[in-house]
């Protein structure tokens, strides 16, 4: 597992832990696409709630659009997309970067033995965040398939 420069906010580890499960890859892999979707946000926002967080579902956050979940705790909030494909999708880059939370995170399912997503989706943070001019924020990547967490930040 590769970790860059990253917080030590226990919580972090939580989700970082939850992801790299061989369970969960096992049991995602096992469904159809179309529910990996939902049963990953159901697992995260279980281990937040868990942990003493309040979670929302699809959050409101800018223009009609919703994160997948936000979740709250004393000052502390936290915002997660999920796509279940190779890349974080530009849409859920910048829903996370309009939101007000101060842990922002990022994750993709991947695919095993692809080095190369590490790249390919920390340069599609770099550039989004360079079209909306955000340069005071940090999303934490996380690739599954890879076992792979890093902050992408200008």
């Amino acid at each position: 597992m590769i970790v860059e420069s990253m917080e030590t906010e226990p919580i972090i580890e939580k989700v970082k832990s939850l992801c790299f499960s061989e369970n969960l890859a096992h049991t995602l892999n096992e469904m159809l696409r179309i529910h990996q979707h939902d049963y990953m946000t159901n697992e995260l926002a279980n281990m937040l709630k868990n942990n003493s967080y309040d979670v929302v579902s699809e959050y409101q956050v800018t223009y009609g659009r919703q994160i997948d979940l936000m979740a709250f705790r004393d000052s502390q909030s936290i915002a997660i997309e999920f796509d279940n494909g190779l890349h974080l999708k530009f849409n859920s880059i910048e829903k996370l970067l309009h939101s007000d939370a101060k842990i922002l995170i990022g994750i993709v399912k991947g695919r095993r033995n692809s080095p190369e997503l590490l790249d390919e989706n920390k340069l599609r943070i770099l550039s989004k965040m360079k079209e909306l001019y955000i340069i005071n924020k940090k999303i934490l990547l996380i690739i599954m398939s890879e076992k792979v967490a890093i902050n992408a930040s200008l």
